[in-house]
């Protein structure tokens, strides 16, 4: 495969589970992770095993995909020791909202 098609979106329906779950039993453990850029109507995902290769990037609907991407999230999540869910990093306290600065 040429370099360039190792950045091409691939759907993530099209990411077969089976294959997800045999190479992330062998790549993956301690230091796998998953990288997400969010927009309105997409979301990229990539995956990053610990020997610092990667996968295709994939492609995801928002909010129609959400669903398929949490499948293959919990199925890392099982196979790779280190993949942690949101909920499981420590919060910081909220925000302030309608600071004022005051000179």
């Amino acid at each position: 495969m040429s370099i360039k098609r190792n950045y091409r979106l691939v759907c993530v329906k099209d990411i077969s589970l089976e294959v997800l779950c045999e190479t992330s039993l062998t790549k993956g453990g301690a230091g796998t992770c998953v990288g997400l850029d969010v927009a309105k109507d997409e979301i990229v995902s990539v995956v990053l095993w610990p020997d610092k290769s990667f996968e295709r990037p994939w492609k995801i609907g928002n909010p129609a995909g959400i669903d398929e991407l949490l499948q293959r999230l919990l199925l890392l999540k099982e196979n790779c020791d280190s993949l942690t869910q949101a909920s499981d990093l420590p919060r910081k306290g909220p925000k302030r909202k309608n600071h004022v600065r005051r000179r």
